[in-house]
């Protein structure tokens, strides 16, 4: 008996062996699909994991707590009263203070944001935000 080193190619319809370049089956004339022709099978990627989670550990916080401080001027715009108040002084200039008043419940929801503004940063960006959304309030804008 002789070996052979041929590849085998066998017929998916009637099992018949055939040589492994045959075209289409001895037996029954089923037509072999090609290497070339048969779609390769899509690679899954694993997963990579550290890009998500420093998205949901790193940004998500960040942005929540931007939010939280951001979302006091509109608060202050639609919960508050605004007055002004102008006092003629002893000397040629006048004296107006504003006076912005607002339920209890918003001093203990922003507090850490009333903190913040009335701290060293009240001059920065944050303190002039917050005075626009005050002076929108009052109707100069």
């Amino acid at each position: 008996m002789e070996l052979q080193n041929s590849l085998v190619r066998t017929c998916g319809y009637c099992g018949r062996e055939n040589e492994d370049s045959a075209r289409a089956c001895a037996g029954c004339g089923t037509q072999f699909e090609h290497p070339s022709t048969v779609p390769p099978k899509p690679q899954l990627k694993p997963r990579r994991r550290w890009p998500d989670l420093r998205l949901r550990y790193a940004v998500y916080p960040v942005l929540l707590v931007l939010f939280y401080f951001l979302s006091l001027g509109p608060v202050l715009y639609f919960f508050s009263k605004v007055t002004t108040t102008t006092v003629a002084g002893a000397g040629p200039g006048m004296t107006t203070s504003v006076s912005v008043e607002f339920s209890g419940w918003l001093a203990v929801i922003y507090y850490p944001a009333f903190t913040l503004y009335s701290s060293q940063w009240g001059d920065s960006s944050y303190g002039r935000y917050l005075q626009w959304w005050i002076e929108r309030r009052q109707g100069k804008h």
